[in-house]
């Protein structure tokens, strides 16, 4: 429910750094940083920049910074374009209720309320300016070294996951040098809503076994 304006930059470069601005604005320093889906890819570009920042990760169902929704190449040739695309707001109406579908493990599990939830916040005045906004600044992003991420990295992952596939979990387990890839079964994209009591047991064993712990420790 943040507001929206198609004047503010919104790769995931400049949203990791609006991100870091309010956590020094708040006195935040050395924080536990849990995010998901593309939000996974806006915390791996803060860890980058600001190690200050972030003590510890957990990265649930992420997306790679360095494969971005569109790509370099695609984001700079679909600039002319995106003006055109009808944009729907809702997501649920924008991606299509088979792309929902992917996105779980069991389709019973979207009950209207569910779409409704998940419809609401897209309704909001400059939604759709907003994510023509990040579909164009994407080109924006550049590729970050991983291997420069200091923080203990948590990879929570649903085993039926067919929007950021477990294949991606893996490379990013490769990538950065302190990370624990957890897989949650029977669990798809949504993973913290469909099974919430399994994936917060393992968020919270990776939390009290890296509590104090030297970087390099949690690989696995």
């Amino acid at each position: 429910y943040s507001d929206r304006s198609a004047e503010q930059r919104l790769s995931s470069t400049a949203q990791a750094e609006i991100v870091a601005q309010f956590m020094h604005q708040r006195g935040m320093e050395d924080s536990l940083v849990v995010a998901h889906s593309l939000g996974g890819a806006v915390a791996l570009r803060l860890a980058h920049a600001h190690p200050d920042l972030v003590s510890r990760l957990v990265l649930v169902g992420t997306m790679h910074p360095n494969l971005s929704f569109m790509g370099h190449r695609r984001a700079i040739l679909a600039r002319p374009l995106l003006p055109l695309v009808p944009f729907i707001s809702g997501i649920a109406r924008l991606f299509g209720l088979r792309t929902m579908r992917r996105a779980v493990h069991d389709p019973a599990f979207l009950t209207p309320a569910i779409l409704a939830g998940y419809d609401r916040p897209a309704r909001i005045r400059g939604s759709q300016a907003a994510v023509r906004r990040m579909f164009l600044d994407a080109a924006d992003d550049t590729a970050i070294d991983l291997g420069q991420i200091q923080a203990p990295t948590l990879l929570l992952w649903g085993e039926s996951d067919g929007l950021l596939p477990l294949s991606i979990g893996r490379r990013l387990l490769e990538e950065i040098p302190d990370a624990r890839l957890e897989v949650v079964e029977e669990a798809g994209h949504l993973l913290l809503e469909e099974r919430p009591a399994a994936a917060n047991a393992a968020l919270l064993h990776w939390l009290e076994e890296t509590e104090g712990a030297a970087p390099g420790s949690a690989r696995r």
